[in-house]
């Protein structure tokens, strides 16, 4: 059984539902600029993989029109709701576990809750080719959620629609990102309200290559 694909085809099946929930999200704003700050430059170069609807897209281009941005995502549906969103962007249909398509380098990269989708040996080989596309002092984000569970877990909805969700350990990633020449920016911890009741801790992590 191939999980990615049957997640892959639930985000082309939710993609309208996803925007209309996450869209305004305001949960990571803070995080976001912190990454903007952390940029050298107004007009850098940004690559956004898994950008979704295109929120954190749209955030970063409200703030900082300059930025030459290019965001990806694996989901063609996802893409169209991103380009209505925010239609001065270049946008690509793009599965990240295959980079091998770019060529130019980036001053920063964006992964908002992409590793959530993504295995640990598939986290490994996205921090080796970010660290490949990323300029010298470039910026990289990573937001997730933490946990110890080593097989991914299926989340269905009611019109059953199944998603394949990975945790990622904290500690393992920031040696992994060591390893590969990142130096720590921030890691900061937000609290997800997924229900009145039900809270669920997300980690971001902001690294910079030396």
């Amino acid at each position: 059984m191939d999980t990615y694909k049957i997640t892959f085809k639930t985000w082309d099946a939710i993609a309208s539902a996803y925007e209309r929930q996450f869209m305004d999200l305001s949960l990571y704003n803070d995080s976001y600029k912190l990454f903007l700050s952390s940029l050298d430059k107004p007009n850098a170069r940004i690559l956004e993989l898994g950008c979704g609807p295109g929120m954190i897209t749209r955030f970063m281009m409200q703030r900082f029109p300059d930025l030459n941005y290019t965001a990806t995502d694996v989901s063609a549906q996802m893409i169209k709701r991103a380009e209505s969103n925010v239609p001065q962007v270049k946008f690509e249909v793009l599965d990240c576990r295959n980079m091998s398509s770019m060529k130019q380098q980036f001053d920063g990269i964006v992964c908002g809750f992409t590793l959530p989708y993504l295995s640990k040996e598939d986290r490994l080989k996205l921090v080796s080719d970010c660290t490949e596309l990323l300029s010298n002092k470039g910026v990289l984000y990573l937001s997730y959620v933490a946990g110890n569970q080593t097989e991914p877990v299926c989340m269905t909805d009611k019109e059953g629609n199944s998603l394949y969700f990975f945790y990622h350990q904290t500690e393992e990633l920031k040696k992994e990102l060591e390893m590969y020449g990142f130096q720590l920016i921030d890691i900061i911890s937000l609290i997800y309200k997924k229900k009145e009741d039900v809270e669920e801790e997300h980690t971001v992590i902001i690294a910079r290559k030396k």
